[in-house]
């Protein structure tokens, strides 16, 4: 372990953290969705009103993901490398001092302006969606991600120098530095300008930087994980790769004019919107199968080998983002991009569908992947059973099946909690706007879900344990 990978434990807390402060105001803003004047009796809305919480809960999407993907290369560049520079520990801590002075001051932003204590575009609010934070920090957001790039070449130039550019250690620090390459571009969206010349500029954040090249640093550090962990030969790895890059050449890129249907541009980008919008589904059922194969070819690979797999929880995160990246941008995404379709559903709950699928689903499940793939070796199971011994635990050893069977326990008992909270939440408003015999039929019903739903986690919980 070097110094700087034993930093990137403070980016995937920072990353914790935020993930569940956007959480907590995902609930608050459905909440909002009920009733708009009240929190069950608290005055929620003059202090933190609809607007505000919905942008904080979209700009917090954005920056936990990014911090735990700026950690992960921070943490994955010397076993590319073998080697690590003198002082990165320290720069790895700027930026992630940086970043949250970032996160800090743009969300401070936002208030001030949404409760008009400020008009400023460059301290406060741009009013993107995506790109709320006023532009001074969204420049020092594109700064700081460049800063990253510049770290990981620090580590990688010896290696660099020495592989052919078309290998995976130039494809990883290409996909990296299109991070905030692709981000920069969203600078040039700005409020007051032609609004259709605007709307093409943010939609390239929005669509191509999240959808193509967030995508592919996606399928890079995925491939990567299972080279390093010796499951699956390189060769294999780049096939994956450069069938993502053909793939998403041809779909992803033209596919982002469908964002661009009423925005005031040419009618061909109604055209080749549609089309290519609609025939996305098919690149991302090629990748899922792909992925799959890839998956299952470093499963089965790893289960052959003598020594204990320790990364089996977070290979199942990797391949989550398989599966979401089919169904929650391809299946939800198809569902709602044609024009007609486009047209009367803007806005509503199949986008939020659709957004939610794709950007928790894929990104999110990639950064908690992400996270656990470097805690395995920030925190070791015999470091962790020893601080449990220190603290009255009995166990000084881990489990064999530590620490998963721990974790079922955990979350089936978590869930129960949340549905037996949420039963409560929904009988208290069906109770408030509700006849006695509609609560009822509610209650019933809600009761009939949590039964199923504990079943199945109990189901889940037994099956983990067998296997």
């Amino acid at each position: 372990m070097t110094p700087a990978q034993r930093a990137t434990a403070w980016f995937f807390l920072v990353m914790a953290l935020l993930f569940t402060l956007q959480s907590v105001l995902g609930g608050a803003t459905q909440h909002y969705r009920a009733d708009l004047s009240s929190f069950f009796g608290i005055n929620l809305a003059g202090a933190f009103p609809f607007n505000l919480v919905r942008t904080w809960h979209l700009q917090l999407a954005i920056f936990w993901v990014a911090v735990s993907y700026l950690g992960a290369g921070i943490f994955i560049a010397p076993m590319i490398s073998g080697r690590e520079p003198r002082g990165q520990k320290w720069l790895a801590y700027g930026l992630l001092g940086a970043l949250v002075i970032v996160v800090a001051g743009s969300l401070l932003g936002e208030l001030l302006a949404i409760h008009g204590a400020s008009d400023s575009i460059w301290f406060a609010l741009q009013g993107f969606e995506y790109l709320d934070l006023g532009r001074f920090w969204q420049v020092l957001l594109t700064l700081g991600l460049f800063s990253w790039v510049a770290l990981l070449f620090r580590v990688l130039r010896g290696r660099l120098a020495v592989e052919h550019r078309g290998n995976m250690p130039w494809l990883f620090f290409f996909a990296a530095l299109a991070i905030p390459a692709f981000y920069a571009v969203g600078l040039l969206a700005h409020p007051r300008a032609n609004f259709t010349s605007t709307d093409f500029w943010h939609f390239w954040v929005v669509h191509l930087w999240v959808e193509d090249f967030l995508e592919l640093f996606t399928t890079l550090m995925v491939a990567y994980l299972f080279v390093l962990l010796g499951v699956v030969a390189e060769a294999i790895a780049l096939r994956l790769i450069y069938l993502e890059v053909i793939l998403y050449s041809a779909g992803g890129v033209i596919g982002t004019m469908h964002h661009l249907y009423f925005s005031g541009t040419p009618v061909e980008h109604m055209a080749l919107g549609a089309f290519f919008s609609a025939a996305e589904v098919i690149p991302l059922t090629f990748l899922t199968v792909e992925a799959w194969t890839f998956l299952r070819l470093g499963i089965v690979q790893g289960e052959q080998s003598t020594k204990p797999f320790p990364h089996r929880w977070a290979i199942m995160f990797l391949m989550a983002v398989g599966f979401w990246n089919f169904l929650g941008a391809g299946i939800f995404g198809f569902l709602i991009n044609l024009p007609i379709v486009s047209y009367y559903e803007i806005g509503t709950a199949l986008t939020a569908n659709h957004g939610h699928a794709s950007m928790m689903g894929v990104y999110g499940m990639l950064a908690a992947g992400l996270a656990l793939f470097a805690l395995r070796y920030l925190m070791p199971a015999a470091r962790i059973a020893a601080g449990i011994q220190a603290f009255g635990g009995s166990r000084a050893e881990p489990a064999p099946g530590w620490p998963h069977d721990d974790a079922r326990r955990f979350h089936l008992g978590l869930s129960l909690v949340v549905l037996l909270v949420g039963d409560c939440i929904v009988g208290a408003v069906a109770l408030r706007n509700h006849g006695l015999a509609e609560f009822g039929i509610l209650g019933l019903a809600a009761a009939l879900v949590t039964r199923a739903l504990a079943r199945g986690l109990a189901a889940f919980a037994r099956g983990g344990r067998r296997a």
